[in-house]
């Protein structure tokens, strides 16, 4: 499925996860796949069709704005984590539009991490995909935010790397190095967009 900006990622999502699990029961190329897996393959391959109702505007900035944001929000799951910006612009008139500009998915590793330690690789997603839409939109933001429902990231984010286990010191390294931590909100789970890229959604509920 070409979809380079992410815009069906809580859908494609659901694929990635379904892979993985294939992948772990270690099944031979020419051995039937478990019917369980097979079910869920055709319910997900089913709500693909929904997929084409789906329009999106190639516009993604109000008409003469005055203010221009980039909101970057990224969730994790024990099963995926993920990424969504959105740019926020408003009008002479204080109207405001927020759009979608591209969103990104990977699915957890195999080896057990703690839900923490995800969200804190879903906010280094952040951090990398906020700066492929800078570099790629080419807008003179008048804000960049950073938006987790993770309390221990931000917490996190607040100390000396050089106090922290190797795993996490290098990804808040990171992240100090490439953003400003002010720049950092607290999202509530139910409000944060990121959420449906983080648990998948079927194309019918995408669409709504």
């Amino acid at each position: 499925m070409f979809d380079l900006l992410g815009l069906l990622g809580p859908a494609i999502v659901t694929t990635k996860i379904l892979l993985q699990e294939l992948w772990k029961l270690k099944i031979d190329w020419d051995e039937s796949v478990p019917s369980e897996i097979e079910l869920k393959w055709k319910i997900i391959k089913e709500n693909f069709l929904f997929l084409n109702n789906i329009k999106v505007g190639r516009h993604i900035i109000c008409i003469n704005p005055t203010n221009i944001e980039l909101h970057g929000f990224c969730d994790a799951s024990m099963k995926a984590y993920g990424a969504a910006v959105y740019v926020r612009s408003i009008d002479e008139f204080g109207n405001v539009e927020s759009k979608l500009a591209a969103s990104k998915s990977r699915v957890a590793p195999i080896k057990i991490v703690t839900l923490p330690r995800l969200e804190l690789c879903a906010s280094v997603l952040l951090v990398e995909l906020m700066k492929v839409v800078i570099d790629s939109l080419k807008i003179e933001f008048s804000a960049l935010y950073y938006h987790t429902d993770s309390t221990i990231v931000l917490s996190w984010l607040k100390l000396d790397p050089a106090n922290l286990q190797i795993f996490v010191s290098n990804r808040v390294s990171f992240i100090q190095s490439n953003t400003n931590v002010a720049d950092w909100r607290h999202v509530r789970s139910e409000e944060n967009p990121a959420d449906l890229i983080s648990r998948g959604m079927l194309g019918k509920e995408l669409v709504n």
